[in-house]
This record gives structure tokens, C-alpha cells and sequence, in this order.
């Protein structure tokens, strides 16, 4: 029987996963290994490296955050929780 080929979430930020993604673009950016819960800041990051971290995770459809968004929240877990889903 044919199937239905698989449709793409219309939000490509979207889905199971989004935090780990997030978490990925962060590791390299920064380097280094990294946790939710740990503090962008403290591994290094830096505003060339916030500016930098903010586009990518824009250009992969993970968010439009701000460099306020990252100063406030500046660990993977609060970062995606400031969008108010986790997805």
C-alpha cells in the first residue's frame, strides 16, 4: 500500500527535540559540552559570542530571541523556557 509520505512540522523550530537542538547550536558555539542548566556565561560565551549564538539559532528556525532573552535566561533550560513551550 502507498503511504502518506511524512509531512515537516510548519514550524521547523518546533517539535520533540527543540531544547536538545538548542542545546547543540550552544555547543557549538561555545566549544564545549553543555547542560540545561548551564550558564552561558560561565562556559565562556561573551556578547560576540551571544550575537553569534542568537543568529544561528535564528537561522535554524529555533527562535527569535534577543541578546535581553539570553542575559535573562541564560542557560539552555530557561532560555526555552522564556518562549513558554518546551516543545
Amino acid at each position: 500500500r502507498d503511504r502518506p509520505a511524512p509531512r515537516e512540522p510548519a514550524d521547523p523550530g518546533a517539535g520533540p527535540g527543540r531544547a536538545e537542538r538548542i542545546r547543540v547550536v550552544w555547543e557549538r558555539v561555545l566549544g564545549a559540552e553543555v547542560g540545561p542548566e548551564d550558564n552561558f556565561f560561565d562556559l565562556g560565551g561573551n556578547s560576540l559570542l551571544a550575537l553569534r549564538l542568537l543568529r544561528e539559532l535564528r537561522a535554524q528556525g529555533l527562535g527569535e530571541f534577543t541578546p535581553r532573552h539570553l542575559y535573562v535566561h541564560p542557560t539552555v533550560r530557561a532560555l526555552v523556557g522564556a518562549t513558554g513551550t518546551e516543545r
